[in-house]
């Protein structure tokens, strides 16, 4: 049984990592994108900068929860 709890620990900071790393990515996405498209002379507008970034933190929320009810498990 404590093998177990020791897997399902490890399983749960995995994901909570992945979760991480994806709110990372997602935000210099998010930032890359929004900085490049003003270089080459293109309209962004920080509402769709907040869009963009919205999108990679919710996304890296969601992996989080899942991670936290596994480790709850």
């Amino acid at each position: 049984m404590d093998d177990i709890e020791l897997y399902i620990e490890y399983t749960a900071k995995v994901i909570e990592a992945a979760g991480i790393i994806s709110i990372i990515v997602g935000t210099v996405l998010a930032l890359g994108k929004f900085v490049f498209s003003l270089q080459k002379g293109g309209q962004r507008s920080y509402r769709l900068l907040r869009q963009e970034l919205g999108k990679g933190i919710l996304l890296g929320l969601e992996i989080l929860v899942a991670g936290d009810i596994i480790a709850t498990v």
